[in-house]
């Protein structure tokens, strides 16, 4: 019996067993991106100025985003191609690189970034 034979026969005689091992790794490797994914936005909030919004002092991580103070965040997105995820990796690879942090943006919560939005759209127009 050759290896590739040897492998199959195994696989099916173990095939459930494999099969959650499977299941387990999936759901510990989404638990480590999740993870991994709130520890670089925490680094990024921080080097931006703190995990706190900006006008109201909210300082709950899961509400917390990225608002360019000129209002150009949909061009710097279209542009640079760094929609939200994308975002916090190209600017913790500016901090680990030593950069200082861009001017133009600040951590705001959810909630200030909408109202800054519709402050805007109220007063052009």
């Amino acid at each position: 019996m050759n290896n590739k034979e040897y492998k199959h026969q195994w696989y099916m005689k173990h095939k459930k067993l494999t099969i959650a091992r499977a299941k387990i790794r999936e759901q510990d490797n989404k638990l480590y991106l999740k993870d991994r994914r709130r520890k670089i936005k925490i680094k990024v909030f921080r080097w931006l100025g703190g995990c706190v919004c900006v006008d109201c002092g909210m300082n709950d991580i899961d509400v917390l985003s990225i608002d360019h103070i000129n209002g150009d965040g949909q061009r710097d997105r279209n542009s640079k191609k760094c929609g939200g995820d994308a975002m916090y990796k190209k600017l913790y690879s500016c901090l680990r690189k030593g950069r200082s942090p861009p001017v133009d943006l600040e951590v705001v919560c959810r909630n200030c970034n909408w109202k800054r939005y519709l402050t805007k759209m109220r007063d052009n127009g």
